[in-house]
């Protein structure tokens, strides 16, 4: 027997009263829990937890689904940003006011939501999405090409072609995405001998390290990053240490910064 505020817990707050049925939750126990409180009945067969938005029961009482953006944040995906505008998925074709409707046969599956993010969320966010539902292995970039057939799909393939399978964070998709789009040359992941990895390395000369929000999590990830920080300055090996606001929220700086760094380089080398 399924305890029905646990099973609301993994479906993000809030579901349907088929759904809680078919997840192991006995009517009796439902009943019990919209008695206590610790579910709330909002008619037309959708139950939430206390405090679930209203942007999110209103998905549900449409007969629809958290779709998109808002799916891959349901599934623990990497994004940016969640819309500010919910995206629902329905099977009907009745209007549903105040959301981003995305027609399309329910349940969802890792791949639909991943095919709806790359034709309709701006290009970065897409790729976010992508390569964190690749990383998890929940879609496979094979399965994803498949579906990107026609005219209407050409968006999403040039999205698909800038993958990389060696990105590891959001940040590191964000950095390659802004270097590249400025003409830069990107390694991901570059492994020197005695010095470690190397989040990136720029047109073969310049090491970036991205600052994210993980940075410094233990102290002895500190201390082997302090040793990597000072081997790359003992070999001669200029580097870049950038932090998550300026390259996701101030990308032209990030660049600037660059190409500043790369001009010394280029100076520096010609005396």
């Amino acid at each position: 027997m399924a305890d029905p505020v646990a099973v609301l817990n993994r479906m993000a707050g809030c579901g349907r009263w088929r759904d809680l049925l078919l997840a192991g939750v006995p009517e009796s126990a439902l009943r019990r829990a919209v008695e206590s409180g610790a579910v709330v009945r909002h008619g037309s067969g959708v139950y939430a937890l206390p405090g679930t938005s209203r942007q999110r029961i209103a998905v549900y009482r449409a007969a629809g689904v958290p779709a998109c953006l808002n799916a891959a944040q349901d599934r623990g995906w990497w994004i940016l940003q969640p819309p500010t505008t919910p995206h629902i998925a329905v099977d009907h074709g009745r209007p549903v006011p105040e959301v981003v409707k995305h027609r399309s046969r329910l349940p969802l599956s890792a791949l639909d939501i991943v095919l709806q993010v790359l034709h309709c969320a701006p290009e970065l966010d897409a790729l976010v999405v992508l390569c964190s539902a690749i990383r998890t292995k929940e879609v496979s970039i094979q399965e994803v090409a498949q579906r990107l057939c026609g005219q209407r799909s050409a968006k999403a393939r040039s999205i698909l072609q800038r993958f990389d399978p060696h990105s590891e964070s959001v940040l590191e998709v964000a950095a390659r995405f802004q270097l590249e789009n400025a003409g830069f040359i990107v390694a991901s992941q570059v492994y020197l001998p005695g010095l470690g990895r190397m989040d990136q390395l720029i047109d073969g000369v310049l090491a970036l390290e991205l600052m994210g929000k993980e940075f410094h999590l233990s102290a002895a990830a500190f201390e082997e990053d302090l040793r990597r920080f000072n081997q790359y300055t003992v070999s001669g090996v200029p580097v870049l240490r950038v932090g998550y606001a300026q390259v996701i929220y101030r990308p032209a700086e990030f660049i600037a910064l660059v190409r500043q760094a790369l001009a010394t380089i280029s100076a520096t080398g010609s005396h």
